[in-house]
């Protein structure tokens, strides 16, 4: 029996993700090419990336057998000087990373709620599946992660060919419910597929938690919370 760290199920996502890339830059049709008005600030994004890479290190030393308290307070504080850093460049510069004024914005703040609400579901759902195929399946962390790659297929098939049908026809608040609804679905299969050990149950929610609607909702709350932005202010941030 094999028995890897749940987080290990999604990378075989990666090289995955990165063929439907290729394919897509000979498919899809070409974007418009956006001529940049303004240099990017670097500093500041590569500050928020070290304070995010040291608090998922941390949080990674804590749940850890044999727990480093020497690494888990330096990782704290580099995160701790990052953030210091990245908030001084956002308040000072004239042309910051983030404007900090658009996470007042009320769409804003409840898109955001939602984004970790279903950050949340969606690590729990990666967790208990792959806790559940490697303990009681005997599958390695690898083959609990291919056992998922339809859901992925399902999931890109779905944004490039459905999702933008939906939206010409349904409003995006309709598309959000379906997605929720969705999410529902999938959470109430993975308790009827642990409760009864039916694996086919438990594969069933992983299609409509991963296959469907962690892509809907992600597309249709993003639009929702763009809706009070104003436009002045979108266009950086595409």
């Amino acid at each position: 029996m094999h028995n890897h760290p749940f987080f290990l199920h999604p990378l075989i996502s990666v090289p995955l993700l990165l063929v439907v890339i290729i394919v897509a830059s000979f498919v899809l049709d070409k974007d418009e090419p956006i001529v940049q008005r303004k240099f990017p600030d670097i500093p500041s994004a590569i500050a928020l990336v070290i304070s995010i890479l040291c608090l998922t290190w941390a949080t990674e030393l804590l749940i850890a057998p044999a727990m480093n308290a020497t690494r888990i307070i330096g990782a704290l504080t580099v995160m701790v000087a990052a953030n210091f850093y990245l908030r001084r460049r956002l308040t000072t510069q004239p042309a910051p990373l983030l404007n900090l004024q658009l996470f007042t914005i009320p769409s804003v703040r409840m898109g955001n709620t939602l984004f970790v609400l279903l950050g949340v579901l969606f690590v729990g759902y990666q967790f208990i599946m792959s806790y559940l195929l490697q303990q009681h399946v005997g599958y390695a962390a690898a083959a609990a992660g291919l056992m998922m790659m339809p859901a992925n297929i399902l999931a890109v098939l779905l944004a490039r060919l459905v999702l933008p049908l939906l939206s010409k026809r349904w409003p995006v608040r309709k598309i959000a419910l379906a997605g929720a609804l969705s999410m529902i679905l999938g959470v109430s299969c993975l308790i009827i597929g642990v409760e009864c050990h039916s694996f086919f149950t438990l594969l069933t929610g992983g299609f409509f938690i991963a296959g469907i609607g962690m892509i809907t909702c992600y597309n249709s709350y993003s639009v929702m919370a763009m809706e009070e932005v104003p436009a002045d202010q979108l266009e950086g941030l595409y």
